[in-house]
């Protein structure tokens, strides 16, 4: 049932139009999306032929709402105690964007152990061996130079 709801999202997201504000095309405005609210807007009154609005209609169903294209739900992990309650048959990890060297070496060490998949990292194994790598390519460099 899953995966025809993310067949349904995808097809939804394909024929959703980019939404433009509303005479971003002839004033310097920017893109951003803006409700229309002028008394006179055909946007705002929606008559044929004028620019599309954000509406319900657009939105994916709720079973699959913020689900990656996998199916699985992803969760941001900054610490090992958060990596204890992960179910891997619905859920995927992705590593916090503010979590160290040291702290993620650490981490891909208990995913690789946990057999866990990351969203956000292709091969673990290959990601730990250059994470470990860089540090003595730094300092060899720095002898290089005499500083």
């Amino acid at each position: 049932m899953i995966q025809k709801l993310l067949a349904l999202r995808q097809h939804i997201k394909a024929r959703k139009p980019h939404f433009v504000r509303e005479d971003a095309d002839k004033k310097s405005i920017g893109t951003m999306w803006r409700k229309p609210t002028g008394r006179h807007s055909k946007m705002k009154h929606q008559f044929k032929g004028s620019r599309k609005m954000p509406s319900p209609g657009y939105r994916s169903p709720v079973l699959v709402r913020g689900l990656l294209r996998q199916g699985l739900r992803p969760v941001v992990v900054h610490t090992q105690g958060e990596l204890g309650n992960i179910n891997p048959a619905q859920e995927i990890i992705v590593l916090g964007k503010s979590v160290g060297r040291r702290k993620r070496i650490a981490l891909l060490r208990s995913v690789i152990e946990k057999k866990l998949s990351v969203a956000n990292v292709k091969n673990p194994t290959e990601a730990l061996l250059q994470m470990k790598k860089k540090p003595e390519e730094k300092h060899e460099s720095s002898e290089k130079t005499g500083k």
